[in-house]
């Protein structure tokens, strides 16, 4: 049955905005005027932008400022996960440094990798247990750790069971399974134990999302649509993006599109 909704959402919001694309250009419902590098998108439809001073900014989705966070002895912020409104992460690979923050992005805790001997780490993600994520590029492993730094769970070592050396620049994990983007590769499944799946073979993702059981992605102004189960894929929407647009996050009552000065939300 969730399959199938899922799939009922995917394709009405398809239909639905074809049938309006054809008559009136929609316009947006909502404009927040801020210079970001990149944001987020949460559960609740919250927005997390992060400003090319690394700060650290939440709205709510009429527009309204409610908490920020910046921390400038950390250097830059290159990612952040929002899987859980109430525990942020935010990682600062210039000092390996990981910051767990609450729905009010204060009381951070902190997590240096380098204490760990983890090094040169890009991948990083929030489990759904509140425990993290990150990708060992010295052994060559997906592994899991609490926020005190002790090791739970870990893969085998890819190299070996890929045949290759990953270079994996994100990671997240939703619904149970562990998503690894390697774009020279793909995008590589794991299990909660960090055990190995499978490996689906679409490189360069940009912007991807994974919707219940569909994987979410841009090739230019076209969304595809990979079914995770069915390994079939589909164009779901042509939204007409300019070429500015740099970043697309999809959600069940809105889209949300990123330009330099600029955060628009859209109403399907």
């Amino acid at each position: 049955m969730k399959g199938y909704q899922s799939t009922i959402f995917l394709w009405s919001i398809a239909i639905s905005y074809f049938a309006q694309s054809q008559e009136v250009l929609p316009q947006p419902i909502l404009e927040i005027h801020q210079s970001a590098k990149f944001f987020e998108v949460d559960q609740l439809n919250q927005i997390y932008i992060v400003t090319p001073q690394d700060q650290l900014i939440k709205y709510d989705v009429t527009g309204k400022q409610l908490f920020d966070f910046s921390d400038q002895t950390l250097g830059d912020l290159t990612h952040i996960d929002v899987t859980d409104p109430f525990n942020v992460l935010l990682y600062y690979a210039d000092y390996q440094n990981i910051v767990l923050l609450d729905r009010t992005l204060s009381i951070p805790r902190q997590l240096s990798l380098l204490d760990l001997d983890l090094v040169n780490v890009n991948a990083v993600g929030l489990s759904r247990d509140n425990h993290i994520w990150v990708y060992d590029n010295n052994v060559f492993r997906l592994k899991k750790y609490n926020a005190q730094g002790q090791l739970l769970a870990q893969s085998a070592d890819l190299s070996l069971l890929l045949n290759t050396t990953l270079n994996p620049i994100h990671l997240k994990e939703v619904d149970g399974q562990v998503y690894l983007n390697d774009p020279a590769v793909g995008l590589i499944l794991f299990d909660l134990f960090g055990q190995y799946i499978s490996t689906i073979g679409i490189r360069e993702l940009e912007n991807y999302q994974i919707i219940d059981e569909q994987l979410a992605y841009r090739v230019g102004e076209t969304i595809r649509v990979y079914n995770l189960k069915s390994n079939l894929e589909s164009k779901l929407l042509e939204l007409k993006l300019s070429k500015e647009v740099e970043q697309v996050r999809l959600a069940k009552d809105y889209y949300f599109t990123l330009a330099s000065e600029s955060l628009k939300v859209w109403e399907w």
